[in-house]
């Protein structure tokens, strides 16, 4: 399977997660005691999907990619766009931090939760978006040019299309769990 495929395939498993976060975000807001629970579940699922696969494909094999077809890591896209993984990290870690704030009772860190998630899902909406739209046309471009990405240099990929996102399918139930409970 060809990598920029792969990676748009899992957009949408992110932007499906993103919508998801949002829905668990609002009960959060409202008080309901059982999403705070569902929001540590969905967090660990997005660290894990995202750290354990997604980024770290993208990191490991499209980012090498980008370089061997021209692009800088110290400027232009590639900076941009691992500049972007880092503030996705960091994004993870403000929410999973206000979580606790919750568990030792701080009821203010609510509406802070909220706004991450939103902010979270903006930033990663916005990624995803010049992945799909600018990045990966344009290597497709170069590639075509070249005529394969063995003659760009690119080391083998293998992803195992039984294993989403690097993850057992099993980790995958969270999401239709969660969808069932806020609507999917």
């Amino acid at each position: 399977m060809e990598i920029m495929h792969v990676l748009m395939t899992e957009h949408r498993t992110i932007t499906r997660t993103l919508g998801l976060l949002e829905r668990v975000g609002l009960s959060v807001l409202a008080g309901d005691a059982q999403a705070v629970l569902d929001l540590a579940s969905l967090l660990a699922f997005l660290r894990d999907f995202l750290e354990q696969g997604h980024c770290r494909r993208e990191e490991a094999a499209l980012f090498p990619l980008m370089e061997q077809c021209g692009m800088a890591w110290g400027s232009g896209p590639l900076k941009v766009l691992a500049a972007e993984h880092a503030t996705g990290r960091r994004q993870l870690l403000q929410m999973q931090s206000l979580l606790g704030e919750l568990d030792r009772g701080e009821e203010d860190a609510r509406d802070q939760i909220f706004l991450e998630i939103r902010s979270y899902r903006d930033q990663l909406m916005a990624h995803m978006r010049k992945e799909d739209q600018v990045i990966f046309p344009m290597l497709q471009r170069v590639l075509q040019r070249v005529g394969s990405v063995r003659k760009v240099g690119c080391k083998a990929w293998v992803h195992e299309p039984s294993v989403p996102g690097g993850l057992p399918p099993a980790r995958f139930e969270i999401l239709g769990w969660l969808e069932g409970r806020y609507g999917g």
